[in-house]
């Protein structure tokens, strides 16, 4: 299990089912702890328990429903209604706290990564899977491009702007705008643009303190990506593209297209801008006033 579902393991206590997928359920706490335990294979995501698939017959139990009461103890989770339990004692800790991509400089490099994010994008526009719905296109595309230039240039009173239009928007239980939120984040924090006075990943975090109007599960796992929690999937699609070849690259990419219904190909969307901007605010850091 993930180092923050192990702290909120501690915490013990009562919870409720919030939602039950194929291979995953989410559990919330009167406490703000949220959840997901999963059968695996499934990413190291900051908020996992993941379990063995050998332990269950069917998994989770076809009487697991949302709305459930939970009992989260030291050594189990337990559903008293769905006779549904998981064990926990001896299980291995792992943690989704990020450092940069580290990169080696230089012309050979960045042709390289410009090589990598243009296959990536070709290959997310031929095989990704997004929300296509005429209104979300209508309103995400001008709002990401704007958010983009406003993050080169550090412009947070833009990036509020367009950060709350993207805020909720879409489909999911994850809205679309914020796996490209997620994504672009992640792209900025694990490129190693996230610091040096750049406003974007404040602005984000002050958004979400806020209020933002989009899902819970959502605002949460936004405020762990501002934080630099950032699952195992997307973090070796951005190693892949910063410092592989195309062919690891496009094995990479490929893993995180497969996630969930649209989420997958929408934080790889946001996950390739945020490593663009990364890239172009190394090349000529005074051009937007930061990383001297």
């Amino acid at each position: 299990m993930s180092r923050l579902a192990s702290a909120s393991v501690a915490r013990s206590g009562a919870g409720r089912v919030h939602s039950v997928f194929r291979r995953c359920f989410n559990l919330t706490t009167p406490a703000g702890d949220w959840l997901t335990v999963a059968i695996a294979p499934f990413p190291q995501t900051p908020d996992a328990v993941i379990v063995n698939a050998r332990e269950f017959a069917s998994f989770p139990s076809p009487r697991v429903e949302p709305g459930m009461q939970v009992v989260i103890a030291r050594d189990a989770i337990w559903i008293p209604d769905a006779g549904f339990a998981v064990a926990l004692a001896g299980a291995v800790v792992f943690d989704t706290r990020r450092e940069p991509v580290a990169r080696i400089r230089g012309a050979e490099a960045a042709a390289r990564v410009a090589r990598n994010l243009a296959l990536a994008q070709e290959i997310i526009r031929r095989e990704g899977r997004v929300c296509d719905a005429p209104e979300f296109l209508r309103r995400a595309e001008p709002a990401v491009s704007a958010l983009c230039d406003a993050i080169r240039f550090n412009d947070a009173a833009v990036m509020r702007e367009q950060c709350a239009r993207l805020l909720g928007l879409g489909i999911g239980l994850t809205p679309s705008g914020d796996d490209i939120l997620c994504g672009i984040a992640a792209g900025l924090f694990l490129g190693g643009a996230a610091g040096g006075g750049n406003h974007f990943l404040p602005v984000l975090r002050e958004l979400l303190r806020d209020g933002a109007r989009t899902t819970d599960v959502s605002a949460r796992s936004l405020r762990l990506c501002a934080d630099g929690e950032i699952n195992d999937i997307v973090c070796e699609t951005a190693r892949a593209i910063l410092l592989e070849g195309g062919a690891a690259a496009r094995r990479a990419l490929s893993v995180l297209l497969a996630q969930g219904g649209t989420s997958g190909a929408e934080t790889a969307q946001g996950l390739c801008a945020g490593l663009q901007i990364a890239e172009r605010l190394f090349e000529n850091p005074k051009r937007v006033g930061i990383l001297c």
